[in-house]
């Protein structure tokens, strides 16, 4: 049966992780046969995390974290489309699941197509028109990624009545330094 970890804990529990990956002092997350036999029969992720697919970009990693601890939901552009928005309330309600966590990244390849060209054509084109909305050339990259992160969040929730009606979900967005490795707080759109 899957355990309920409220917003709070599973915030610290991603924060502690990210320290550990900072620091290079992981604790070495549970991949071992045993455990992995035992997720066989059922998960238990504590969080949702809807980051871009980038290969650099990897939440178990950053966050050290072990298999079934982190339910995963890559896109480019951390975007929140039909699927990955249906994949989270998957996870919330099937699983229990009270922290949704979407997450960008510096040198975002999709952020930057979307800010530097007007081409939209084929799936990618559908694909960057989530990102628009926060195309500001007054901005850095930096600053139109992180930008982008609150917004995907903001429209994760808004564009799901079923999420809405969670009590003690919280939505937040983050962004990955590839630099330094610390995962920043953005925005908490709930």
């Amino acid at each position: 049966m899957p355990t309920l970890v409220d917003a709070d804990k599973a915030l610290e529990r991603l924060r502690d992780g990210n320290a550990r990956f900072v620091r290079n002092q992981l604790d070495g997350p549970r991949t071992d046969p045993e455990y992995r036999l035992a997720l066989t029969h059922e998960q238990d992720p504590f969080a949702v995390i809807v980051s871009c697919a980038d290969s650099r970009v990897v939440p178990e990693v950053l966050f050290d974290q072990g298999l079934g601890d982190l339910f995963i939901i890559r896109v480019a552009g951390n975007v929140a489309n039909s699927s990955s928005i249906a994949s989270v309330e998957y996870a919330v309600a099937s699983i229990d699941v009270r922290l949704v966590l979407v997450l960008g990244h510096t040198a975002c390849g999709a952020v930057t197509a979307a800010r530097d060209s007007d081409e939209r054509q084929g799936n990618l084109g559908r694909l960057l028109t989530h990102i628009d909305p926060v195309i500001d050339p007054e901005l850095s990259l930096t600053d139109v990624i992180r930008a982008n992160a609150q917004h995907q969040a903001t429209q994760m929730l808004k564009r799901s009545p079923a999420m809405q009606a969670v009590p003690g979900l919280r939505v937040e967005s983050a962004v990955y330094d590839l630099h330094t490795g610390v995962v920043e707080a953005v925005h908490t759109p709930t």
